[in-house]
């Protein structure tokens, strides 16, 4: 809706200019602004989404390690959600010694979620099924299997949060964590 103006000029004809009025020029920006805001809301919780799984694929990876350690090695290996720190520590032996890896800087199996890039922001909000707190143990014996759950067929649930998005580990008492 752009308004005409008629200019007179002494010795040209009669010309029109078309142009915006504030209004109109304010509306527009108003709808970018409203579109924009959405854009940055939906991208915002996409990315404690994708912390979440990336935290979930953490755990399962620390599960998978603790189990094939346990069978390698014969000797009960363990992993330890610490619900105070939000880490999670891959162990060997019952002594909770932490588990050698090269995958770490620190030659340790200790995943931090605070100080880890793709999951900051995530915590260890509860764990069922694994003893006390707020150190939960998941023991492996060495077939593999669950050693210290209440009873050795119940599950170990790992509950994950961030910023109001929640993301849930399970480890079944034999077979893959999901």
């Amino acid at each position: 809706m752009a308004t005409e103006r008629t200019c007179h000029t002494p010795s040209r004809k009669r010309r029109t200019i078309r142009a915006y009025t504030l209004i109109e020029m304010l509306l527009v920006v108003l709808i970018i602004q409203l579109i924009s805001a959405m854009v940055i809301f939906n991208v915002s919780s996409d990315c404690d989404q994708q912390q979440l799984s990336s935290a979930a694929q953490q755990i399962i990876g620390a599960v998978r390690y603790a189990r094939a350690l346990a069978m390698s090695t014969g000797q009960p290996c363990g992993v330890q959600f610490d619900t105070a720190s939000d880490t999670v520590t891959c162990y060997d032996t019952s002594a909770y010694t932490p588990a050698n890896s090269g995958l770490f800087a620190s030659g340790k199996y200790i995943i931090n979620f605070p100080q880890t890039s793709n999951s900051a922001g995530v915590v260890i909000s509860a764990v069922q099924n694994a003893g006390a707190g707020p150190a939960y143990d998941c023991m492996f014996a060495p077939l593999g299997n669950l050693a210290d759950a209440p009873t050795d067929s119940l599950p170990v649930y790992v509950q994950l949060n961030c910023h109001g998005y929640t993301k849930t580990v399970t480890i079944p008492a034999l077979g893959d964590p999901y």
